[in-house]
C-alpha cells in the first residue's frame, strides 16, 4: 500500500532544491519514499525504481535525493516555482537499512477489530517504537 503527503505538510523551495516535510511526515525515513513529482510542471523529482535518474546526468554519485531531519534535497534543475503543487509517494512496508527494522503500517479497521503483528527489534542497540491506533470507540 501507499500514502500521499498531503497539500499542507511540505514546502517546496526550488532555489535550495529542496522540500521541507512537517509533522508528522518530518520522520520518514529515504527507504520510503516510492516517488516525487512536481504535479503542475509534470517533472519527475524523484523515482525509487530509478534512484540515479538525474545523477547519472552528471556522473555523480549517490540518488538523487537525500533525507535529513525531514528535508529532503533533490537534484533536479528544471525550473520549478515553490507554489507548485507536488506529490509524494510513500510506501508503508520499509525496511530500514540503517537498522534492519522493518516497518509496516497496518489498517486494523474500526476498533471492534484485532490486528496481529510481529516486530523485529533489529540489532540489541536498537530501539522499537510502536504507535497503536484503536479507532473510534
Amino acid at each position: 500500500m501507499t500514502e500521499v503527503v498531503p497539500p499542507g505538510y511540505y514546502f517546496l523551495s526550488p532555489v535550495s532544491h529542496a522540500i521541507m516535510l512537517f509533522p508528522p511526515y518530518d520522520t520518514i525515513s529515504l527507504e520510503q519514499i516510492l516517488s516525487i513529482r512536481n504535479l503542475a510542471k509534470q517533472i519527475n523529482i524523484y523515482d525509487s525504481s530509478n534512484p540515479r535518474n538525474h545523477r547519472s546526468r552528471y556522473a555523480q554519485d549517490g540518488a538523487d535525493i537525500t533525507l535529513t531531519n525531514g528535508l529532503i534535497s533533490y537534484v533536479e534543475d528544471a525550473g520549478m516555482s515553490s507554489g507548485d503543487e507536488i506529490q509524494i509517494v510513500l510506501s508503508d512496508n520499509t525496511t530500514n537499512t540503517d537498522t534492519g527494522i522493518t516497518s509496516t503500517v497496518i489498517d486494523g479497521g474500526d476498533s471492534s477489530s484485532t490486528a496481529l503483528f510481529t516486530i523485529d527489534g533489529g540489532t540489541s542497540d536498537s530501539q522499537s517504537v510502536i504507535i497503536i491506533d484503536g479507532g473510534s470507540s
